[in-house]
């Protein structure tokens, strides 16, 4: 019997997996210890949108940093610490990247376990992004406002990246029935369809981005029900998932860029 991926069906066999294979016991004891790493700490996602990856780096010698707290930054070299912009950008980006991991880890061990206290958490992050995504000013990575740019991170590409475990989220916990129409239309209207605004707006064709906006895309349609949304990710003939495959692709099924890592970077979308 076919089963829908994140159904009740779908975790009641991942529930008898775990409690006959030791390998599943120990993933299922992972995920729930990376979600309570992060949980157990006082909730305080960021009120600014994220810096580029790429700055975290010493100004001195190049290496990259090592994390103090959002605003102290250590090099590994020097030892020298630096603070400002733009590596608490970098900092704050990474912690928001940090949140909406762990939630969708969260809700798939929710899924598993019916923890409710871990469907509070997710909601509470859901919901916080749902309340608060208006009010992050639009930027992209040189401080600027050009199209490629985001509001809670600095590019359109790190911005699908971020919403595409929300949206998971979003979907496990609409298939297990466990959020409220009132709540899935503020994570609708007020995050998930305005994310996709932002996305639109730079429109990348033959691009690993692109992939990646067509994930957002799938994901959201998926968790809000917007089905016009999944056909547009599939289907648009100069950016879907369709052009991708015919136009992205050698004929040896190796991605246009040439390396491994844009190869399964790509895949990973």
């Amino acid at each position: 019997m076919e089963v829908a991926f994140y159904s009740s069906e779908f975790f009641q066999g991942l529930q008898v997996k775990i409690r006959t294979h030791a390998y599943a016991q120990k993933s299922l004891e992972q995920l729930q210890l990376r979600v309570q790493q992060l949980a157990d700490r006082p909730f305080d996602i960021p009120l600014t949108g994220g810096g580029w990856s790429h700055a975290y780096n010493c100004p001195d010698d190049g290496a990259y940093l090592q994390l103090i707290d959002r605003h102290h930054h250590k090099c590994p070299i020097c030892s020298k610490v630096w603070s400002g912009s733009p590596w608490d950008d970098t900092a704050i980006a990474n912690e928001h990247w940090n949140y909406s991991m762990r939630c969708k880890e969260a809700a798939i061990v929710y899924g598993i376990t019916h923890d409710d206290r871990l469907l509070s958490w997710c909601k509470q992050i859901l919901l916080f992004y749902a309340e608060h995504y208006h009010s992050y000013p639009f930027h992209d990575k040189k401080g600027g406002t050009g199209n490629t740019g985001g509001k809670v991170q600095c590019q359109t590409l790190s911005e699908a990246s971020w919403i595409i475990p929300l949206a998971e989220s979003c979907y496990i916990f609409r298939q297990l029935g466990v959020l409220t129409d009132e709540e899935l239309m503020r994570l609708k209207d007020n995050l998930f369809l305005p994310v996709v605004e932002v996305i639109k707006e730079n429109p990348a064709g033959k691009s690993n981005w692109q992939t990646y906006h067509n994930a957002a895309k799938i994901w959201i349609g998926a968790a809000t029900e917007v089905q016009p949304l999944i056909e547009e990710a599939i289907q648009d003939p100069d950016n879907g998932f369709l052009f991708q495959m015919e136009n992205s692709l050698g004929n040896d099924g190796f991605w246009y860029e040439g390396a491994w890592g844009y190869h399964f970077y790509t895949l990973t979308a």
